[in-house]
């Protein structure tokens, strides 16, 4: 505040020095200006002086008796106007500027050598020199006076030294007289200049006294103005009245409260305008301000407004005094408070109210700030009454998580005096969070006015976090109905392939037994030996983890060998690695006990899913199991460390493939199947035979999985060292169904030749008439030429596909069945084709019982006629793999000579189409080695030759995402069945 202050000093002080510094610039300039026009009329007159001087003293000059002017004469008339010229020009054009003054001081003082010149140095022409000398210094400005010293002690020297006679008038002088003349000259200049400075600060002084009383009368001016106007213009009613009540001046706000006007209240006073009961505290005030205790005071009174009803207002009276210290007027501010007073009576009324209620109420001035707050505020926030109250709602609405928007949007509706309802997180004094129900309502007067705002609180903090509960567990029970729906499928598809190969093959048995060989009938029972193996162990595997889940699995704890079941594992898994081309081995990387306490069977389960699993996931490389015993815990473990170079899992899933029903995503799902139950299973497996199981992995590297089982007491157990012990597909066998197509008129429309091929020789066989179409437009054409009783159309074809061909059929009028083909199985195909216009829907490769079953259907749906029908459908037949290194045969009945030739064209075929893939991929041509695998995906399957179906539909999508390492691989795949392939039937 010094600062300020000494700041504001400083200014005002450089203030007042620049006004002073400007009323001297404007003094001087008249000065100059006035003293300018003297000395031009000067010059004149001196000029006129000079020449008459010349004439009177030596007007001619004689040479004998020969006469002639003067020289003198024509130097005073020529030198004196030429010394007068310049300064009265300089005076014309240049009035007041200092080059004028010393033009003048110049002039002026070669004039006095000029007169002294021609009156012969005469002594008393020298007085003009320090007259000229006096004159100029009515300029006040010393620099005049420099210029006409030099000149004076200049011509004093140089005439007095060559030519004594024109300045000193005689013949001969001292050669220092003229410094006599100058010092004179200089002692005058001297006195002169003090006289000037001490002439200059009286100047200065009397331009600061003039600048600070007109400063002084511009402030009490303005003082006056402000005073004036801000009385006349203030907010409150202003009035200045007499010890005796009389009013001695009043503004317009005083007048428009009190309803009156100026005229009739200056024949009142204040006591007449006065609420009689309040007169006395009027009165009381006026006394105890004279009294001297205090300079003013405020109060709280009515006035009678001039209509008759009552005005409230707040009167702020000052006492001022005399000179003297009496008691002289009395000044008074009046504020209209009568919306107060009735807002105040409101409050009064609705505080009863809300005191009684139980939720948190809170009422507010019209500037949003507290007047009162009920218990159940106090018991919500925490905060008491004397805390709240001044203070804005905004200021008890705050935390880390209370949402800012909503917090934006109750100040908007509140400044646009706009009711809120909302619901909002808000934090206890003690720092805890809870949720409230804020509803806040504007209240407004008769005159709609706001008056207050009313807001109540209500904690809803338990039906949030029930809500949130039944959220959660909504969401819980939609995942967890989620997995199980997985599950399903998942645990369908897995069931179906084992039921199709037992009930497939035991078809075959029972109605070829006659015609099938003794080693034909043994891999058939081995199929379904095997399927019925495969059945059940997914059956224990659902029913393990029902176990489980109801914590019912029984573990035995009984002396068995740790390498035997691990070899007996290995063993039982080293063929189906075989078959996948990859190593499966394992060593002990420490001693190994003779026997631990364990349950081998659960152990061996648990082993079995792991390095199944393992393999399965597993395309290249090796499976490697490591066994190791831990004795550094508190408890001695054996740990299996299964590590394998398969497809690796990424890191954020590696919690989600122990859940129960889940995989490491849903092309896992798809491309490799299972329930998704092993590893939950394998991991409450561990827990149970008192261990651990946990996961290590790296996508595109392969994972390892850590098995940790307690081992027991082994104090008593043996100890030895092992080194590690080194480490067919089934066929689809079908009999077609016998029927008889007669007369039936059957379109097939399909880019591949085999397939079209194939459903002819099926078909015809039966006795349908079949005409072939090699895309959708050719089949527009055709059935726009011809009649047909079914289309059999493939949905992927160039040109027009099936899709659309199906459509324009539909469109056309066609209403024969429409039998869709397609390579594609994936969930919404079927729906797909339907929407296309299609009857029924066959995937391929294609199943001949199913084709007949299904147009037997849809023919006897469209009144078509047969001679015999099948009884029922087939149902779907999954694909199984073929014993590795055991030819591949197809399904089909090759006995046929027509059939035998088809495939065997087929396999002469798919050699070109290798060589064409091997050409794509070097050439990195991935559309079409795309085109070539969905060709042998639709083509092997429906010459009988299943085995390709999933690895080419493998290599189309590795081809489509352009994974050049996968797809070779895929090829090697290939490339391996089709050498196992023949055409001709088993010996």
């Amino acid at each position: 505040m010094l600062n300020h202050n000494t700041d504001i000093s400083n200014h005002r002080d450089l203030g007042i020095k620049a006004a002073v510094q400007e009323k001297l610039r404007a003094q001087f300039r008249v000065i100059h200006q006035r003293t300018d026009c003297m000395f031009a009329i000067l010059m004149v007159l001196q000029w006129f002086f000079g020449i008459a001087v010349a004439l009177i003293v030596s007007p001619r000059t004689w040479v004998g008796a020969q006469s002639e002017i003067h020289p003198h004469v024509m130097m005073a008339l020529i030198g004196g106007g030429i010394l007068t010229l310049f300064p009265v020009a300089m005076t014309v054009l240049y009035p007041g500027r200092r080059a004028t003054r010393i033009v003048i001081a110049c002039s002026q003082t070669l004039y006095s050598s000029l007169l002294i010149h021609l009156t012969g140095g005469r002594i008393e022409t020298h007085f003009h020199v320090f007259g000229s000398l006096a004159f100029l210094a009515a300029y006040r400005d010393p620099w005049v006076m420099l210029p006409s010293t030099l000149i004076v002690a200049i011509d004093h020297f140089v005439r007095g030294v060559w030519w004594p006679e024109s300045v000193f008038g005689v013949a001969t002088a001292s050669q220092w007289r003229w410094l006599e003349h100058a010092a004179w000259v200089v002692f005058e200049v001297v006195f002169l200049l003090v006289i000037i400075q001490q002439s200059i600060r009286e100047m200065r002084s009397l331009a600061r006294q003039s600048v600070l009383l007109n400063n002084a009368l511009r402030s009490a001016e303005a003082s006056d103005r402000l005073f004036r106007e801000g009385f006349n213009q203030a907010a409150m009613g202003m009035a200045v009245k007499r010890l005796d009540g009389a009013y001695i001046r009043i503004n317009d706000r005083y007048c428009e409260i009190t309803g009156y006007d100026r005229e009739e209240l200056f024949k009142k006073r204040f006591q007449d305008i006065t609420h009689p009961d309040d007169v006395p505290l009027h009165s009381a005030a006026i006394t105890k301000l004279s009294s001297g205790e205090i300079s003013n005071l405020e109060i709280d009174k009515r006035y009678l407004h001039r209509q008759g009803h009552e005005v409230w207002v707040r009167l702020t009276l000052s006492l001022v005094r005399d000179e003297e210290g009496a008691p002289d007027y009395l000044i008074a501010a009046a504020q209209d408070i009568t919306q107060e007073r009735f807002a105040q009576d409101q409050i009064a009324k609705l505080s009863l109210v809300a005191s009684k209620t139980r939720h948190s109420v809170i009422i507010a001035g019209p500037d949003r700030r507290i007047q009162w707050v009920n218990d159940g505020f106090t018991n919500l926030t925490g905060y008491a009454a004397e805390e709240a109250i001044g203070y804005r709602p905004s200021n008890f609405l705050h935390g880390a998580d209370t949402d800012q928007a909503t917090k934006t949007l109750i100040s908007q509706r509140l400044q646009d005096e706009q009711a809120v309802s909302v619901e909002i997180q808000n934090y206890h004094k003690d720092g805890h969070p809870y949720w409230i129900n804020l509803e806040i309502d504007p209240v407004f007067d008769n005159q709609g006015h706001l008056i207050h705002f009313i807001a109540t609180q209500s904690d809803i903090s338990e039906r949030i976090r029930r809500e949130k509960e039944l959220e959660e567990a909504t969401e819980a029970a939609q995942a967890a109905n989620r997995a199980k729906s997985q599950f399903l499928a998942n645990i369908s598809h897995e069931i179906r392939t084992p039921l199709n190969g037992i009930l497939g093959f035991t078809e075959v048995l029972i109605r070829d037994r006659g015609k099938i060989s003794a080693n034909e009938m043994d891999e058939h029972l081995q199929i379904i030996r095997r399927s019925g193996e495969h059945l059940l162990t997914l059956i224990n595997d659902v029913l393990d983890l029902s176990k489980i889940e109801a914590e019912c699995l029984s573990v035995e704890s009984i002396s068995c060998s740790p390498h035997q079941v691990l070899s007996d594992t290995v063993s039982v898994l080293r063929v189906g690695a075989m078959e996948k081309g990859i190593s499966l081995d394992y060593r002990w990387e420490s001693a190994v006990p003779e026997f631990i306490v364990s349950d081998p069977y659960r152990l061996k389960q648990l082993l079995l899913n792991l390095v199944g699993n393992a393999i399965k996931f597993t395309d290249q490389g090796s499976v490697l199991i490591v066994a190791s015993l831990d004795k550094a815990a508190s408890q001695p473990e054996l740990i299996f460390e299964i590590r394998d170079t398969g497809i690796g899992i990424p890191q954020e899933k590696l919690d989600a493939v122990f859940q129960p029903f889940t995989q490491a995503d849903d092309t896992v799902t798809r491309k490799y199947g299972g329930t998704g139950l092993g590893l939950s299973i394998s991991q409450k497996i561990a827990e149970s035979l008192g261990g651990n199981l946990s996961v290590r992995s790296e996508v595109g590297r392969g994972s390892t999985f850590v098995a940790r089982i307690a081992t027991g007491d082994l104090s008593q157990a043996d100890r030895y060292d092992l080194s590690d012990e080194p480490p067919g597909a089934d066929i689809k066998s079908g009999q077609l169904s016998g029927c008889n197509f007669d007369g039936i008129s059957v379109l097939v429309v399909d880019d591949g030749d085999t397939n079209r091929k194939l459903i002819r020789l099926l078909l015809e066989r039966h006795g349908a008439k079949v005409r072939l179409a090699e895309n959708g437009q050719v089949a527009l054409d055709m059935v726009a030429r011809n009649s047909f009783d079914v289309v059999l159309m493939d949905m992927q074809m160039p040109v027009l596909d099936g899709y659309s061909a199906s459509t324009r059929l539909r469109e056309r009028g066609y209403d024969r069945p429409i039998i869709a083909l397609t390579a594609h199985a994936m969930k919404g195909d079927r729906e797909k084709c339907e929407r296309a216009g299609c009857s029924g829907y066959l995937a391929k490769p294609i199943n001949a019982d199913e084709l007949y079953a299904l147009m037997t259907q849809l023919c006897q749906r469209a009144s078509i006629g047969f001679d015999s029908v099948v009884d029922q459908l087939i149902n779907e037949l999954s694909d199984n793999e073929c014993p590795s290194f055991a030819p591949i045969r197809s399904h089909l009945p090759t006995e046929d000579p027509e059939v035998w030739d088809l495939v065997d064209t087929f396999l002469s075929r798919l050699e070109s189409k290798l060589a064409e893939m091997d050409r794509a991929w070097d050439e990195g041509d991935m559309g079409a080695l795309s085109e070539l695998a969905h060709w042998l995906k639709g083509a092997g399957g429906t010459v009988g030759f299943d085995c390709f179906t999933q690895p080419a539909s493998d290599l189309e999508g590795d081809a489509n995402s352009n994974c050049r390492t996968n797809a070779k691989a895929t090829m090697g795949k290939i490339r391996e069945l089709q050498r196992r392939c023949v055409v001709s039937p088993e010996l």
